[in-house]
This record gives structure tokens, C-alpha cells and sequence, in this order.
């Protein structure tokens, strides 16, 4: 005689950031939160591999990114959504787009959570482009055919983004 067992986790969270992520449960009625079991190596929490995560208190969470404070309470319950979580962090704030969904497959019982910029440029021309955040002082050159996150803002209510080509005489 043999059975089978199916192990799963009821949330699989997939960080496209390239940052490390901390996340924390939060109890429905006390609001505080909660340490969750799981990997603490910010190396390791830096990469895209799936980070198993269960949670017996509820499906709320905060988290943070790299430096960033912590978030608004993440309510995952709705079947599948997609949101900006604005991510405090001095005097900057993180742009992160997070979405989840039921997963297919051996992954039918967990829903996949998945972290990422919020915005992203891609430069579809055939030359290098520039760009920086209006008010802002780094630039960062662009190639063809490449893509870039814009993961952090400054703390302004309009989000400006100034385009140039490279040179002495570019003009924003």
C-alpha cells in the first residue's frame, strides 16, 4: 500500500525587485505585527526565487523594501489584484507594484504574490537615452533596446521624469 502527501504553502512571493523584502503578518484586531518564519539573509532575499510563506493569523501583511520603512497594511484576501504600495523611506519613497493571483499547476493550492517596480523606462529608440527625475540629480544613461527600473521617487506629489539625449548641450 502507498498514499501521497501535498505539502504546500499557502502564499508563494516572488521578488522582482532585485532589494531585499522583509514581511510581517498582521493580526486583524490588534494591528500589531508579527514576525514571520523565513529566510533572514538580505542576499538571499534579494533574488527572484520563490520565498514560501504561511501565515495561520490572517492573509494581512506590511512589508518593507531595502531601506524603506514599513508599508500600509496588504490585505491579499480578494482572489487576485494588482496595486502600488507607496513605501516610505526618508526622504524618498518606493514605488512597488505588487500583484497576486491563484497559482496553476503543483502550485493550485497557494496564491503567488508577486513584487516589482512599480515603473519601468524602456528606451525603444536607436540611440542612448538619459533620464532623471525632475528636480533630481542623478542621470542615468539608457541603451537601445534596454529597460530600466525606477524603484525610488522623491517625496513629491507630481512625478516628473525628464528625457534627453546624451551630451555638453542636452537639453531636458
Amino acid at each position: 500500500d502507498s498514499f501521497k502527501v501535498q505539502i504546500y504553502s499557502p502564499y508563494i512571493i516572488i521578488n522582482k525587485t532585485g532589494l531585499p523584502f522583509e514581511i510581517r503578518s498582521v493580526a486583524k484586531m490588534s494591528m500589531n505585527a508579527r514576525e514571520v518564519a523565513g529566510e533572514t539573509r538580505k542576499d538571499e532575499l534579494a533574488k527572484t526565487t520563490p520565498f514560501m510563506l504561511s501565515n495561520t493569523s490572517g492573509h494581512e501583511f506590511v512589508l518593507k523594501i531595502g531601506n524603506s520603512e514599513w508599508s500600509e497594511t496588504l490585505d491579499v484576501e480578494a482572489p487576485t489584484a494588482e496595486t502600488d504600495l507607496v513605501l516610505p523611506a526618508r526622504n524618498l519613497e518606493g514605488h512597488l507594484g505588487v500583484s497576486w493571483t491563484p497559482g496553476s499547476g503543483k502550485y493550485a493550492c497557494s496564491k503567488v504574490i508577486t513584487l516589482a517596480p512599480r515603473f519601468i523606462v524602456k528606451n525603444s529608440t536607436s540611440a542612448i537615452l538619459r533620464y532623471r527625475e525632475y528636480g533630481g540629480a542623478e542621470q542615468i544613461d539608457l541603451q537601445p533596446g534596454s529597460t530600466s527600473p525606477i524603484l525610488w521617487t522623491r517625496r513629491e506629489p507630481d512625478k516628473l521624469l525628464l528625457i534627453a539625449y546624451p551630451g555638453l548641450n542636452a537639453i531636458w
